[in-house]
C-alpha cells in the first residue's frame, strides 16, 4: 500500500494543474506515512514541481500562439467582409453603368 500514492504519477503528468494535486497529496502523504524517507518524498516533489514548470512554460507558449491565431483570424474575417463589400459596389457601379447605356 506504501506505493499507491505513485501509481498514477503517469496520469497526472498529462495534465499540468493535476500536477498541483499530486505535489499537495504527496506533501500529506509524506507527513502521514511512517515507513516513508521525507527526504525522499520531498526530492519527488521536487521533481514534480519542476515537470509542472516546463508545462506550464509549454502551455504559455501554446495559449499566446492560440491567442495570436484569434487575432489573426478576426483581421483576416475584417478583410474578407471589406472586400465583399467593395466588391459589391463594384458590381453595382458597373451594372449602374450597363444599364445606362
Amino acid at each position: 500500500m506504501g506505493s499507491s500514492i505513485y501509481q498514477n504519477t503517469s496520469q497526472a503528468s498529462e495534465d499540468p494543474f493535476g500536477l498541483e494535486d499530486l505535489a499537495g497529496s504527496l506533501s500529506r502523504y509524506a507527513f502521514h506515512n511512517g515507513n516513508s524517507n521525507a527526504e525522499d518524498v520531498a526530492y519527488k516533489i521536487n521533481l514534480v514541481d519542476q515537470e509542472l514548470a516546463v508545462l506550464r512554460t509549454e502551455w504559455d507558449s501554446i495559449f499566446e500562439t492560440l491567442k495570436q491565431s484569434a487575432k489573426t483570424a478576426q483581421q483576416l474575417e475584417d478583410i474578407c467582409i471589406d472586400a465583399d463589400s467593395s466588391i459589391a459596389m463594384e458590381k453595382n457601379k458597373w451594372l449602374a453603368n450597363c444599364t445606362a447605356f
